[in-house]
């Protein structure tokens, strides 16, 4: 067809096996084209849910994306959160997200609460892209490699495992950086240090 406006994804699932791609499915003008998840939706175990370069993607207030399988989002594409009185959007990362010059913003100001989670066992990888939600969270047990964050905009609080932090380094800018109460075992060793490749001047860590 030649156009579109809002593409309105009805709550549910990927099975196992099952992919789907988001594509800018227009023959004239991708303009106003938006792909909306109206109700939480999972990516079970084995699924693929990719998002194109250059497409706009929408979370309705109180609706959780949960990734146990895969997700991946293309240079260009930008995730809108949008926001209610006292909602929670967010997306839950049990598997792999994997970001790619992306953006993640909100659709507003409000009383509301958005996310990236990533859970134990899940892990997050991006470059390139800028993160301006409500908070990023890698939980105790989420994968963090040297490399999986790189050259990324952090416009937020992200909550993080102490020894984490050295893996945050190779990227732009950050605001706070909460750490999760813990301890450092005999022998550890821990540097909380000016990082950020563009600036350091809202860098702070939380205790």
């Amino acid at each position: 067809n030649q156009s579109f406006q809002a593409i309105e994804i009805f709550g549910g699932s990927l099975t196992t096996g099952q992919p789907l791609s988001l594509n800018p499915i227009v023959t004239s003008s991708t303009a106003n084209l938006i792909y909306v998840f109206t109700g939480n939706f999972t990516i079970q175990s084995g699924a693929t849910l990719t998002v194109a370069p250059k497409v706009n993607v929408e979370i309705n207030p109180n609706v959780t994306i949960t990734d146990s399988g895969a997700l991946n989002t293309g240079s260009g594409t930008k995730f809108v959160f949008e926001v209610g009185d006292e909602t929670t959007t967010e997306i839950l990362v049990n598997g792999t997200m994997n970001a790619t010059s992306s953006v993640f913003t909100l659709g507003g100001n409000d009383y509301s609460n958005t996310l990236i989670q990533v859970n134990s066992g899940g892990e997050l990888t991006a470059t390139g892209s800028t993160f301006s939600v409500n908070q990023l969270v890698l939980e105790n047990g989420s994968i963090l490699g040297a490399t999986d964050l790189t050259n990324d905009i952090f416009n937020l609080p992200i909550y993080v495992p102490a020894l984490d932090i050295p893996m945050l380094a190779n990227n732009q800018s950050f605001q706070a950086i909460e750490i999760f109460g813990g301890s450092l075992a005999t022998g550890q060793s821990l540097s909380l240090n000016l990082i950020g490749t563009t600036t350091t001047a809202h860098l702070i860590y939380v205790f």
